[in-house]
Order: C-alpha cells, then structure tokens, then sequence
C-alpha cells in the first residue's frame, strides 16, 4: 500500500518504522501547510497526523 503522511511528527515518524515493516510505502511526506490534493493522488490512503486547524 502507498501511504501519504500529513504531519511528520512523533506519530508521522514511529507510523513510517511500522508501515515499512509490515512493506508498505510512504510515498509521500507532507509536513508543511502549502499542499494540495493534487499531492495525494499516487496515494492509496493518506493519514493525518497535523493540527486540527489545517483540516479545516
């Protein structure tokens, strides 16, 4: 499965170790608030891991 990180913090970082252990990829790291959805299109899934307020 291709993974899009969002936040790259503590959860972003330990949530790569096990994703890549279990041959996952992390296709893509976004940890800044200028992206788009353009971003997560060769994702499979993407998980959040930014502040609330960037969601909305």
């Amino acid at each position: 499965m291709k993974i899009a990180l969002i936040g790259y913090g503590k959860m972003g970082k330990l949530l790569e170790i096990k994703a890549t252990e279990q041959s996952h990829t992390i296709c893509k790291i976004l940890d800044n608030h200028n992206w788009n959805p353009e971003d997560l299109k060769e994702s499979d899934i993407a998980i959040d891991f930014s502040s609330p307020r960037i969601c909305s």
